[in-house]
């Protein structure tokens, strides 16, 4: 099976992360921007798509980051594995600046942190057998010899709920679902801490998902992977992550214990992603609202609203007084810490929470289109 790793720090998954645990994947203050040229009134215009943000990943942990689309989560991604390098702030693995690896440095860097895409489709080359694909990896790292990584491969198809039988088959020979489990078999090849899954189901039919999160949950189990989960799926995010960060417009607005933030969220927006999904168990709050829409569209990265970037389509705010209502137009509202530990993004996060207690009637969010 799988030699043991003496470096893995091992923590369960069924409690917190040890503070004491260092991070494998860290950001600190990270910003991107991107410049948008000839875009109308825009043209010259700066276009920032994660605005300073800090996230810590450590092993066996497994952490969501959820939002809707344009909130800055697959640039986040990128700029985790290096395929876009931060505008200011700084990507760490194990300490190090990632920006700092020289060839050697950085060939490490990839074998200990993959990524699983959303497409199962692009993801993998059409012209290679699945048993090239699969070989690959560990010929790039100079890992066993031909008949151990053979070996080695088989192990792994096998593991991902596929057939020995499926190594001389080619990618479009396969259905989507097939496929993504080809590209997790692809990304544990050689034995990463860390994989990066950029929406891994949300390419796939209903009835496939289900399988491809119950795989990936068996296989961090087995394996003691980080994980880190890029999905605008609640559910998603609820089965398989025990910390989650929201995003929105490039920031993090909360943080914590997935439970306690699907449950009981402490940013308006936050409970209006939870007020969107049509599942009343994910959520004891869903139980208690009535199911709307939030007014307007997330605002454009290159106009970013002053102060709280939510205030526009805020339900909280228009129940504020006078006062309270101009700070949010003009006080940027940090990530503080709030007495149960999560953090949250919002200057009257104690005032959601109020209003949210458990199996209390609430008129204070409306839910998300």
């Amino acid at each position: 099976m799988h030699p043991p790793r003496e470096h893995r720090i091992l923590v369960s998954t069924s409690t917190p992360m040890s503070a004491t645990a260092p991070p494998v994947l860290s950001l600190n203050a990270v910003s991107k921007d991107f410049h948008a040229r000839g875009y109308g009134r825009h043209g010259g215009d700066v276009l920032r798509a994660i605005d300073g943000v800090s996230l810590e990943l450590r092993d066996s942990q497994t952490l969501g980051v959820v939002g809707e689309s344009g909130s800055g989560k697959s640039t986040l991604a990128k700029l985790l594995v290096r395929l876009e390098r931060p505008t200011s702030g700084e990507v760490s693995f194990m300490k190090n600046s990632i920006a700092s690896f020289d060839a050697p440095g950085l060939k490490m860097f990839r074998r200990h942190v993959q990524m699983v895409f959303q497409d199962p489709y692009s993801s993998l080359p059409s012209r290679m057998s699945i048993r090239q694909i699969l070989t690959e990896p560990l010929i790039i790292h100079q890992i066993g010899d031909q008949a151990s990584r053979l070996e080695r491969v088989r192990e792994l198809v096998d593991q991902v709920g596929l057939r020995s039988s499926d190594l001389k088959r080619y990618p479009h020979e396969f259905s989507g679902g097939q496929r993504q489990r080809i590209a997790i078999a692809r990304a544990l090849m050689i034995d990463p801490r860390v994989v990066i899954c950029d929406e891994p189901v949300s390419a796939l039919d209903v009835s496939i998902r289900a399988q491809i999160l119950k795989l990936l949950h068996d296989l961090q189990a087995d394996r003691a992977l980080g994980y880190l989960v890029i999905s605008h799926d609640l559910r998603v995010v609820r089965y398989l992550c025990e910390d989650v960060a929201v995003m929105y417009l490039g920031r993090i607005v909360e943080q914590g214990r997935t439970a306690g933030v699907l449950e009981r969220p402490a940013h308006p927006y936050t409970r209006a992603l939870v007020g969107s999904v049509l599942d009343p168990e994910m959520a004891t709050v869903a139980k208690t609202r009535r199911l709307s829409v939030l007014s307007g569209q997330i605002p454009s990265p290159l106009d970013r609203p002053q102060g709280c970037h939510f205030h526009p389509r805020c339900p909280l705010r228009s129940k504020l007084a006078e006062a309270d209502q101009a700070r949010c137009v003009t006080e940027r509202p940090g990530l503080r810490a709030l007495p149960d530990g999560r953090h949250a993004a919002c200057h009257y996060a104690e005032k959601v929470l109020e209003h949210d207690r458990p199996h209390a009637p609430t008129d204070v969010v409306a839910g998300a289109g």
